[in-house]
This record gives C-alpha cells, structure tokens and sequence, in this order.
C-alpha cells in the first residue's frame, strides 16, 4: 500500500459553516492509505462527507458545492501526515 498527498479544493459551500452568509470555499489536505491515486480519491472524498468541520443543516445544502483534486501525489510511506485535518475557508467572491 502507498501513501498519497491529496490536495484538495471545495467550492461553493454554505457560508453557515464559518458562520458567514456568503458561499464559501476551501482549501484542505490529506494523506490517505491506499492502492492507487483513484482509490486514494475515494477515501479522501469518504472522509470529507464524513468531517464534521463540513456538516450542516439541510436548509443551507448549496446545490453546486464542488470538491476538486488538485493533485493527488504518491509520497514515501514515512512522510508526516500532521495535522491531516482542518481547512482553510475563503469566501467564493474573493477567487
């Protein structure tokens, strides 16, 4: 099994998760266990739904909310893996 660094960008998410009106975005990384970049994806997209940091109510759900892989990276197996949690928010009209 390898390692991979997945860089990882969210669009158009609702504001409500950092307690703003606006649609937000964000920026995140995770080292994920697995057998090919493809499989690594799937954990990490897994691990996204699953972040509490991302949860909200069902009335704020935005319909176009994205998540993109902006590289997904084989890396040595003995590569730091910290914090492999949190997100850097931005507010979508600043990009």
């Amino acid at each position: 099994m390898a390692l991979f660094r997945c860089s990882i960008r969210g669009e158009n998410f609702p504001g409500e998760l950092i307690g703003l009106t606006v649609a937000v975005g964000f920026h995140a990384t995770r080292f994920v266990d697995a057998d090919s970049a493809t499989e690594a994806e799937n954990i990490a997209v897994a691990a996204l739904r699953e972040d509490a940091a991302l949860t909200v109510t069902a009335e704020p759900r935005v319909k176009n909310a994205k998540v993109y892989f902006e590289s997904i990276e084989e890396v040595p197996v003995d590569t730091e893996r910290l914090p492999n949690q949190g997100f850097t928010f931005f507010t979508m009209d600043t990009q």
